[in-house]
């Protein structure tokens, strides 16, 4: 049977963030005979009137519109619609979410073989995020369908990890799903841990998820149930620092993709009368010893959404869709901060924002700089799947790229700041710059652990392995915590020799296992340099402050920003990937996304290509051969 599973569809269900804390345990997720008014009661929410709606035909697509629930509030968690489908079967209810229309919350439903719904607008008790931008993709050349996702976390689901993070036996509870469905997920016969997978999602470099039971069923689609992993309840149990840390490590963005090869006749009979696939993604929380904690709820229910189009097959052809019938792909164009970024197609017109475009056709995009502190590396395009499609560079700010069948694709601007050259700053007489090798290295399972702190000992050692010269002479400044047979006493030794290290409190300890902060950090860094100088100000950074000028220094060479709220975070502390970030802004290393995104680097389990330091991680753990522009702001690898 299993056999038989992977050639109708092998599913692949990956997540890329921190922490994605939602769905609920298959017992508890509402069923085929599940009222509407019972739904609202286990999952605590405000629930309007209930009403029907017909389909032109069996199969086709309905916009609903529901009276808002009298206790609507619009600060509050988002609208959302509970439909099912009254088709004889009494399908399972979908959760769509919806948007708010005057007093009415409105969404597009679909399933195939039905044209009657019944259907109420609800309102979720907290903001819990909700699936975003799923797509369906069939790709005529592979006869592959693949599904993709993005799942916004809150804050409010943090917290009910945060505030039960010492008490293991409650947080092991907590049970976690992932559903897919549509009329082809359906025809599986089983699905195992094999076929669905969540992986990525860690906390301080442990992985976050463990796989509880996996299946199929006719009502829910395909679904994977996870909990908590010892590894995270321990991490958790463990944790010291703020709610605002916490919270903070586990808010993100969950990435969710599906794909695999596909059954020509199988994918036919999927399709309703329009030629249409419409899919379905839902997460829902559960515990399994009652109501959720802080929530109060039999289980929490994240809003759907959907994804789907039509498929058109060419007749006579056994190759699936024919090229010439398959929808012309959607690009989305995306600015950032201060980027511009706009598109022209074949016939000659400049667009932004978004654009259709016949696949095998070569467009153009040009990117320009708003902002003197940012400047375009280049541009990053990927399709419905999140691969990325190669692209040419003319010149500077001129990219082109041929547009490949996909339903959707986007483009993003890659932007780095602009930072000082090494040469400006002193930094390239201490320290190698004419020189790209790695500084910073995996662990032996295959991750990096981005978000976990880095000690101060491990920056001692990796400033150390950087320098052009060491000390002749090394003075030895006797920290009491620092053993004469430790790994990182030679670089404690001569960074202290050098001025760039010096002891905490009364200055006869270094702490070597301590995670350094972000004051500390740029503290040692800026010692590298000539001289401080004022930089911008930030408003938790006062004047007298002991590192004030280090930081005031670090931000003007552009080697930190900062935060959205014009704070620094001083004593808060730094993960290996700001570090890395860092430590490439001050060596003016700059990383070659072309040749990163074509596979120049090794990967690891648990950075992704959407990763926000991806680029920088692979410029720091990667030894590489590179050519600079003469005005030091493109790099290309060799």
């Amino acid at each position: 049977m299993k056999k038989m599973t992977r050639r109708a569809l092998s599913l692949l269900l990956t997540a890329a963030m921190a922490c994605s804390l939602l769905s609920a345990s298959v017992m508890a997720a509402p069923g085929a005979g599940d009222s509407f008014e019972t739904v609202a009661k286990d999952a605590n929410l405000a629930l309007g009137t209930s009403g029907t709606a017909s389909a032109a035909a069996a199969g086709r697509s309905v916009e609903l519109s529901a009276p808002l629930p009298e206790e609507y509030d619009a600060a509050a968690g988002p609208v959302m619609l509970l439909v099912k489908a009254q088709d004889g079967s009494e399908s399972a209810l979908r959760f769509i979410r919806a948007e708010k229309s005057g007093e009415n919350a409105v969404a597009t439903v679909q399933q195939n073989g039905a044209a009657r719904f019944a259907y109420a607008a609800a309102q979720l008790p907290l903001d819990q995020g909700g699936i975003e931008d799923f797509t369906v993709d069939y790709n005529a050349a592979k006869q592959t369908i693949s599904y993709s996702g993005e799942l916004a976390i809150t804050s409010d689901l943090a917290i009910l990890c945060y505030e039960g993070h010492t008490e293991t036996e409650r947080l092991a509870g907590l049970r976690f799903t992932c559903y897919l469905d549509d009329a082809l997920i359906r025809t599986l016969t089983s699905v195992d841990g094999d076929d669905i997978r969540l992986t990525g999602a860690t906390f301080n470099g442990v992985p976050v998820f463990t796989l509880n039971d996996a299946g199929v069923d006719a009502e829910s689609g395909a679904w994977a149930e996870y909990r908590l992993s010892d590894e995270a309840l321990e991490a958790f149990k463990g944790f010291t620092g703020s709610a605002t840390e916490f919270v903070s490590a586990l808010h993100g963005r969950m990435t969710m993709t599906c794909s695999g090869q596909v059954d020509r006749d199988r994918l036919r009979s999927a399709l309703n009368a329009d030629s249409e696939l419409w899919s379905y993604a839902r997460m829902e929380i559960s515990y399994t010893g009652g109501a959720v904690p802080r929530i109060g709820a039999k289980y929490i229910v994240v809003p759907a959404a959907m994804g789907g189009g039509r498929i058109s097959f060419a007749d006579g052809s056994s190759d699936g869709p024919s090229g010439g019938s398959t929808p012309a792909p959607l690009i989305e164009i995306r600015d950032g901060a201060h980027t511009v970024t706009t598109i022209t197609t074949p016939d000659g017109k400049e667009h932004s924002g978004s654009v259709s475009v016949t696949p095998g056709k070569t467009v153009t995009v040009r990117t320009k700089d708003t902002d003197p502190a940012e400047r375009i590396r280049t541009i990053r395009v990927t399709d419905a799947a999140g691969k990325t499609v190669p692209v040419t560079e003319l010149e500077s700010g001129v990219y082109t790229f041929v547009v490949p069948s996909s339903r959707t694709l986007s483009i993003s601007p890659v932007v780095a700041s602009a930072v000082f050259d090494p040469d400006e700053t002193g930094v390239s007489a201490v320290l190698e710059t004419a020189k790209h090798n790695a500084f910073m290295q995996g662990y032996t399972d295959g991750s990096f652990r981005p978000g976990r702190n880095i000690s101060r000992a491990e920056v001692a050692v990796i400033f150390n392995r950087l320098l052009k010269d060491h000390p002749a002479k090394v003075v030895d400044p006797h920290y009491e915590d620092v053993p004469e047979n430790a790994w990182y006493k030679d670089a404690v030794d001569e960074l202290s020799t050098l001025g760039v290290i010096r002891g905490v409190g009364d200055g006869t300890n270094f702490a070597p296992n301590a995670p350094i902060t972000r004051a500390q950090f740029v503290a040692m860094a800026v010692r590298f340099t000539d001289a401080t100088v004022a930089g911008r100000t930030f408003s938790d950074v006062p004047a007298g402050y002991w590192a004030e000028a280090y930081i005031r220094t670090a931000a003007y060479y552009g080697w930190v920003t900062g935060f959205e709220d014009g704070t620094f975070g001083p004593t808060r502390n730094i993960t290996r990937a700001q570090a890395a970030a860092i430590f490439n802004r001050m060596l003016c290393r700059l990383a070659d996304a072309n040749a990163i995104d074509a596979g120049a680097f090794r990967t690891f389990t648990d950075v992704n290509s959407g990763y926000w330091a991806w680029y920088d991680i692979a410029e720091a753990t990667y030894t590489h051969g590179f050519t600079m522009s003469a005005d030091k702001t493109q790099e290309t690898w060799k």
